[in-house]
């Protein structure tokens, strides 16, 4: 279970790398609100995981941790963004999907 986790954390470094090796010679960058909201969706995510229970819970993690990855990913990859809130947030994001996924194969299923 532990290797999921270092494996997610290991595959957002290298997509972070990534995207600031392709902007390297950029000008001008700045933060948008979506590299906030790149930071702030997980953050959110991890929040409500600890600290509520029920229907809500699943619902919104099930939902919210692909949406995150997803906006992390897009804010990675625009022009002339700052970078290091989108890395930081695809790394939460992709901790939030490994917990994700350990729920629905080892909690959930039915063995």
């Amino acid at each position: 279970m532990d290797l999921i986790f270092i494996l997610l954390m290991l595959l957002g470094l290298l997509i972070g790398i990534f995207a600031w090796y392709r902007d390297r010679s950029e000008k001008n960058k700045r933060f948008s609100w979506l590299s906030y909201a790149s930071l702030l969706v997980p953050l959110l995510l991890i929040l409500t995981m600890y600290s509520t229970r029920g229907n809500f819970l699943i619902y919104t993690v099930a939902i919210g941790s692909p949406l995150s990855l997803m906006l992390c990913g897009y804010t990675l990859f625009k022009r002339r963004e700052k970078k290091i809130l989108a890395i930081i947030g695809l790394i939460l994001s992709l901790i939030s999907n490994g917990i994700v996924f350990i729920i629905g194969t080892f909690v959930i299923t039915n063995t």
